[in-house]
């Protein structure tokens, strides 16, 4: 994996949480897109790094990933702010084991919105390729399996 904190051989990019940016120009300690969107109206970040971060919440959604706190975005400094950094982290946290057994949830998908379903659709596309993926890997147990197969078909049928 290329990383991309990282410049020559031991040149560092620097590398913030946006929990500590929402805690020094914000203080909304909410979502990423709330977060991303105010710095965004400080003039910190540019308005692709908001519709990158509503992007990444759909797609938490369609996964089930559980765990989006704002410690999980980090951004770089630039001369005007902020730039995003590439998104980590991103797993379906809700089917995190809990003392070694797999409990079985429901994952609650992203309702299709009035305003940016571009962005949803996108989403929706990729969290399909992801659970097709996992349906089909060999590592994975079987009954991780299934579970990936339903959460293909349900996200299917939500997107027709």
């Amino acid at each position: 994996m290329e990383r991309f904190d990282r410049v020559g051989e031991s040149g560092r990019v620097p590398m913030l949480s946006l929990s500590s940016i929402d805690a020094e120009f914000v203080g909304l300690g909410q979502s990423w897109t709330k977060v991303a969107a105010r710095l965004h109206d400080h003039g910190l970040v540019d308005s692709e790094a908001v519709r990158t971060c509503l992007h990444n919440e759909f797609y938490a959604q369609w996964i089930g990933n559980s765990d989006r706190h704002l410690g999980n975005v980090s951004m770089t400094v630039r001369d005007t702010g902020f730039a995003l950094l590439p998104a980590y982290d991103m797993l379906p946290m809700i089917y995190a084991p809990e003392r070694g057994e797999i409990i079985p949830r429901s994952i609650n998908y992203p309702v299709r919105p009035m305003q940016h379903e571009d962005l949803w659709q996108h989403a929706g596309m990729v969290a399909q390729r992801f659970w097709g993926r996992v349906s089909q890997d060999a590592r994975v147990s079987a009954d991780f399996r299934k579970l990936a197969d339903v959460n293909l078909v349900q996200i299917r049928k939500l997107m027709d």
